[in-house]
């Protein structure tokens, strides 16, 4: 997505929290090979379609995943964490 490529795949892991469907990218169930293959034709037959979710995918990831909003998640994190176990931190 960083690189302004509209994403393609399946509805499982990490990949429904990243890609939004219609809008960096299409998700479709685990094993929907053909409506995959449906999607990278239409993203290839409609240029500006994959130009816009290239360009949403980017500032989706930047916004959401860049390293300093990925590192102050995970030190707000480990903070409560710490702070409900009793341990001082700051």
């Amino acid at each position: 997505m960083l690189c302004e490529v509209p994403v393609v795949g399946a509805v499982a892991g990490g990949l429904p929290e990243v890609v939004e469907h219609g809008v960096t990218g299409f998700l479709h169930p685990v094993g929907g090979v053909d409506a995959m293959a449906a999607s990278c034709v239409r993203l290839l037959a409609t240029p500006s379609m994959g130009k816009a979710f290239g360009i949403a995918g980017r500032e989706r990831a930047i916004r959401l995943f860049s390293i300093d909003s990925i590192v102050t998640q995970y030190e707000t994190l480990y903070r409560e964490h710490a702070r409900r176990r009793g341990c001082c931190c700051d």
